[in-house]
């Protein structure tokens, strides 16, 4: 999997959400999300996602890492999650990260998966703090 453009592909995706450009970060995601006859169903979804953190503001890319993706009962997909710190609508910087999961298909790379991920203040991430603390 090229970690340069899934990369381009996440941050497409996070690009879209903080310019609130909701339909277009779901037109980057893999089926059902991307099905134009669930697309409503998907927007309500997303922002039931977003109100969790709020709305990202703006990112910045602090860890990456690979994994598969379970795609079913007997397929895996290769994996590249992008974590994102940034403010949102609700939160400052550093309260919630954004993870996007990124997949290699047939028809091309999607993000299959997206979340927030709040912050218990004094228990960042490790690799936050390694990274935060090597700078």
């Amino acid at each position: 999997m090229n970690r340069a453009e899934a990369e381009k592909l996440s941050e497409a995706f996070m690009t879209d959400l903080v310019a609130d450009r909701v339909d277009d970060a779901l037109g980057l995601m893999a089926a059902p999300f991307s099905d134009a006859a669930r697309r409503a169903k998907s927007q309500e979804t997303m922002q039931k996602v977003l109100q969790y953190c709020g709305r990202p503001l703006e990112f910045a890319l602090r860890h990456d890492e690979v994994g598969r993706f379970s795609a079913g009962l007997l397929k895996s997909l290769p994996m590249r999650e992008f974590y994102y710190a940034g403010k949102t609508t609700d939160n400052p910087k550093g309260a919630c990260y954004y993870v996007v999961r990124v997949v290699q298909q047939p028809d091309g790379m999607k993000v299959v998966n997206f979340g927030p991920l709040k912050v218990v203040p004094g228990k960042e991430p490790v690799w936050e703090k390694k990274e935060i603390g090597s700078q």
